[in-house]
């Protein structure tokens, strides 16, 4: 980081690093003795190339996610509870949304499901950040809300019977 703020983002990596990469965007190599280039095209062609998420399988890890980020909560482990509501529960529940709700002129980040989720959903981002604002278990509530709200209805493939074994084993009554 320099002085004005400015940040400067590099990478080095040996071909051997590189042969299993994902990049997403624009890659400028700056110095390459012919190797990096076909080796960043392939990472950005796997990145193409890759199926979408799992809409069923990102759903049911937002619930998993939730039951176990709350267990820890209720340990007094809010750090880490707050990783699996917070991070792993939002990236997944993402994923899922992209998956369900696809969005004409999204570009898919293989990296990050979040980024640019406020852009592609902004009533549905706001809606989140509202629901994150809240202590760990809180936002955890909410976003199993949302998560049932926004995607159950009118989708069979919908884990229901895992939400609510996820509700009755945290004392959640149906909202």
């Amino acid at each position: 980081m320099y002085d004005d703020g400015h940040v400067f983002e590099f990478a080095a990596a040996t071909a051997e690093e590189l042969g299993g990469a994902i990049a997403t965007g624009d890659v400028d190599i700056p110095v390459d003795d012919g190797t990096a280039a076909p080796l960043m095209a392939a990472a950005q062609a796997r990145v193409a190339e890759a199926p979408a998420p799992d809409p069923v399988n990102e759903t049911s890890l937002v619930l998993v996610k939730l039951l176990i980020g709350v267990g820890r909560a209720r340990r007094g482990e809010h750090l880490v509870a707050g990783q699996f509501v917070h991070a792993w529960a939002v990236n997944h529940f993402a994923r899922a949304v992209r998956g369900r709700l696809p969005v004409d002129g999204s570009v898919r980040d293989a990296i990050d499901p979040v980024r640019r989720f406020e852009r592609d959903y902004p009533s549905l981002g706001a809606d989140l950040r509202t629901v994150l604002a809240a202590p760990v278990e809180e936002a955890a509530r909410g976003l199993y809300d949302l998560l049932r709200s926004t995607l159950e209805p009118g989708w069979e493939g919908f884990p229901t019977r895992a939400a609510d074994v996820v509700a009755a084993r945290l004392g959640w009554a149906r909202s």
